[in-house]
């Protein structure tokens, strides 16, 4: 939407010191996938999917239902031989239910990510496939996984930077299809007074990712080697917040991780 030259002379752009820097620009910041599909949008999609099954379509009570559900994950698991990055435990409603907002499936992102190609067999086993809502329901899902499979089909590590021609244009479909479908199923449960599928501002950045995936890959740009890094640093500083102020609390967590990282790779020489 901008090019650099353009936006460093609009007098609204962001104060951030780094943006001093003569080459960088709101045109190197890109959307991270992870946070904008699984951690965004797939949250809430796999989450009003298990709330759909356990409130309103299998015949005991939730608690009952969700039981059903995980059991069938786990022979699932079981049966395909799914060990590394998989959910340990599926077993609460506090798992995806909210008290006041839209249900929402907790979990690292690498579980949700994984979860997909799951809840597309766990849905198509328990659904009605002659019910015109399932069927949408269906193929949100199905097109939800396929936006993945795209982008495993030309992986970073194999030098795709930018997703083919023919590919880019099946993604931005496909893209497109997820919002659209998501789109209808909110406002049909929204006449049925259900809080399900709600859309938020993440699935209108996945679009913006989709658009320009044929430029960007957008497996250059999550992060999720980086996900447990980040819980541990998070637990590095709040170590270090009591009886400082900010800048004081930040000096002493880099010079901690500084220290930690010293014995670390002293360890690692003396091996």
């Amino acid at each position: 939407m901008w090019q650099p030259v353009d936006w460093k002379k609009w007098p609204e752009k962001s104060s951030c010191t780094l943006f001093q820097l003569h080459w960088l620009s709101a045109a190197n910041v890109y959307y991270d996938w992870m946070h904008i599909k699984h951690l965004g949008n797939d949250q809430y999609v796999f989450g009003s999917t298990l709330y759909y099954l356990c409130f309103c379509i299998l015949p005991g009570s939730p608690a009952e239902n969700l039981k059903i559900l995980w059991q069938w994950i786990l022979r699932y698991y079981k049966k395909h031989k799914i060990i590394k990055n998989r959910y340990r435990a599926l077993n609460k409603l506090t798992m995806f239910v909210k008290k006041k907002s839209y249900p929402k499936l907790r979990g690292k992102a690498v579980e949700i990510k994984n979860f997909g190609p799951v809840i597309v067999q766990v849905w198509k086993h328990f659904c009605n496939k002659k019910d015109k809502t399932h069927r949408m329901i269906t193929a949100l899902l199905e097109t939800s996984a396929e936006l993945d499979d795209i982008l495993a089909r030309y992986p970073t590590k194999a030098g795709y930077f930018a997703l083919p021609e023919a590919a880019g244009d099946e993604f931005i479909e496909k893209c497109f299809l997820v919002g659209q479908l998501q789109k209808q199923l909110n406002e049909h449960f929204k006449a049925a007074a259900i809080k399900i599928f709600n859309l938020t501002a993440k699935n209108h950045c996945m679009m913006h990712a989709a658009l320009v995936s044929k430029l960007v890959h957008p497996g250059l740009v999550w992060c999720y080697q980086g996900e447990d890094f980040m819980k541990a640093v998070k637990r590095l500083v709040m170590s270090c917040v009591v009886g400082n102020n900010a800048f004081q609390a930040m000096s002493k967590a880099t010079i901690h991780y500084n220290l930690a990282q010293h014995l670390q790779y002293e360890e690692e020489a003396r091996r």
